[in-house]
């Protein structure tokens, strides 16, 4: 009896998994995650490839998490009142633009300090505003007595990413062979204005 309780218990941990809609956005949002935490490693190993300047390090934490201090009552506020499916859409857009955009100016070698700041905090501004849009949207897509597992499984999927995502990153940036998430990381000393 105690058994059969815990394989049923065991199942209904992962039982919104069994409904296709909440599977394929969890997943995609673990896999994005893993994508940003991979992302942040590699900038802020950029950053000090692109700058001998002790404070672009500090300027690229800055931009990485200032957005999500400044946004997060408001984010919440945005996805209330917004379309949740259609606001997450722009969001990964944005997000999509902002890795494009690392990747183009890696491979050309136009990245600069400046550059690469500014996308991060364009970056940030984009976690900022996906993290309370996914929570309020997954009671949309789980039978109320779900959600409290689909909660767990949203937890779960951050502590993967958090996991995988940034030695991942480490790795690809440190072999110089693996393109992260916006390109390869080149060797390359930019002393612009200030930096």
């Amino acid at each position: 009896m105690a058994e059969q309780t815990e394989n049923k218990a065991a199942a209904g941990g992962f039982a919104p998994l069994k409904i296709p809609l909440f599977a394929v956005l969890w997943g995609a949002t673990v896999l994005g995650n893993v994508g940003s935490f991979m992302r942040d490693v590699a900038s802020s190993w950029l950053i000090t490839d692109l700058s001998s300047n002790p404070s672009a390090v500090a300027l690229m934490q800055t931009a990485a998490t200032l957005p999500v201090f400044l946004l997060a009552i408001p984010a919440g506020v945005l996805s209330d009142i917004l379309d949740r499916r259609r606001f997450l859409i722009f969001v990964q857009i944005l997000l999509a633009c902002v890795s494009g955009s690392l990747l183009l100016l890696s491979q050309t070698g136009a990245l600069t300090v400046e550059y690469l700041l500014a996308l991060t905090f364009v970056g940030g501004i984009g976690a900022a505003l996906m993290g309370p849009t996914w929570q309020a949207i997954v009671p949309e897509l789980v039978p109320r007595g779900e959600l409290k597992n689909a909660v767990a499984l949203n937890s779960l999927g951050i502590n993967i990413a958090r996991s995988i995502g940034p030695g991942g990153g480490a790795a690809g940036t440190g072999a110089r062979r693996f393109p992260s998430e916006f390109g390869a990381v080149r060797k390359r000393r930019d002393n612009g204005p200030g930096f």
